[in-house]
């Protein structure tokens, strides 16, 4: 946060539907920025049914047309392999990963020669994901976590 010598996480990854995936990343991505990068780890949708492919892949879509608005993009869970194939290749750096277990390769080449002072990070997904457990590789390096506002 302003004042701060160290990056920073902001956590949301308890809860997440289309509309607050795309709620809670429009307001992140609408804020001004902390730090020189930003970094998206996009948790997949649960409980979705016959739609999660669709949703999955307009929510991917839907992160192209703001990609100017961060740095690189981590997604996370089966599901979530949809939302890059909807992200499409492009010049902002994204990766997948089955599982926030298997994500270290992912995320150490997403921040690949990126000062961790430098780093803002936000996390949004389903909390069956555990992006939490990202948080042992990304807090200390940026010493940071902020909780999300409720409602999202």
């Amino acid at each position: 946060m302003p004042g701060s010598q160290r990056g920073w996480v902001l956590n949301d990854a308890y809860n997440a539907n289309p509309s607050s995936m795309r709620a809670a990343l429009q307001a992140f991505l609408a804020s001004p920025r902390q730090r020189a990068c930003r970094l998206l780890v996009v948790g997949a949708m649960n409980e979705l049914g016959t739609y999660s492919e669709a949703y999955h892949r307009e929510l991917g879509a839907w992160l192209a047309e703001r990609a100017g608005d961060f740095d690189a993009l981590l997604f996370v869970g089966p599901d979530a392999r949809r939302s890059l194939e909807g992200f499409g290749p492009g010049a902002t750096p994204a990766a997948h990963a089955d599982g926030a277990d298997t994500a270290d390769s992912a995320l150490r080449g997403l921040l690949e020669g990126q000062d961790p002072n430098e780093l803002e990070v936000f996390l949004k997904g389903s909390r069956g994901h555990r992006l939490e457990a990202l948080l042992e590789r990304i807090v200390p390096a940026t010493g940071r976590q902020e909780p999300a506002p409720h409602g999202h």
